[in-house]
This record gives structure tokens, C-alpha cells and sequence, in this order.
């Protein structure tokens, strides 16, 4: 997928299914971004060894945008919309 506009000159991504890898480092990313919007003491509570069990059972409602190996960025939602936005 390639998008363009006046602001950004190309912007080049994949948009894939999660993988276990992928939501396992959206999860570590959750550390830094819910600070104030979640409560501390479960993102504190929320440790690399527990994030790498859940992480598995998360990637069936993610879509990641993907630059080479690189998460860019995800969209989460209804398991059930998956199938339809992917064509399956």
C-alpha cells in the first residue's frame, strides 16, 4: 500500500495480520503510551514474561502496517471484521 499527500512525499507499508512477534512489541509499546490514560500499577504489573503469554492469544483482531520488519503502526477491532477487511 502506498500513500501520498502533501505532508508526507511516500509512504510505503505492508498491512498484514498480527503475528505473535508483532503484538508482543504493541504490547511493550503500551508501557510508554497508556501512561496517565491507564492505571499504574497494572502497567507496572504488566511485565515482558506476561506480555509474551498473552501476546499469542491477541493476534486474530490486530492488523499491523509494517515497513520491512518494522510495526509502524496496528489497528485492533472485532474478531469477526478481520475476515472481512482481509477478503477471507
Amino acid at each position: 500500500m502506498t500513500f501520498s499527500d502533501s505532508t508526507v512525499s511516500e509512504l510505503n507499508f505492508l498491512l498484514t495480520r498480527s503475528t505473535a512477534k508483532d503484538t508482543f512489541t504493541i504490547s511493550l509499546g503500551r508501557k510508554e503510551t497508556y501512561v496517565g490514560l491507564i492505571d499504574a500499577e497494572y502497567l507496572q504489573n504488566m511485565t515482558e514474561e506476561k506480555y509474551k503469554v498473552i501476546a499469542p492469544k491477541w493476534t486474530n483482531n490486530i492488523l499491523v502496517a509494517k515497513d520491512g520488519d518494522k510495526v509502524i503502526g496496528f489497528v485492533s477491532f472485532m474478531r469477526n471484521m478481520v475476515s472481512i477487511l482481509m477478503g477471507r
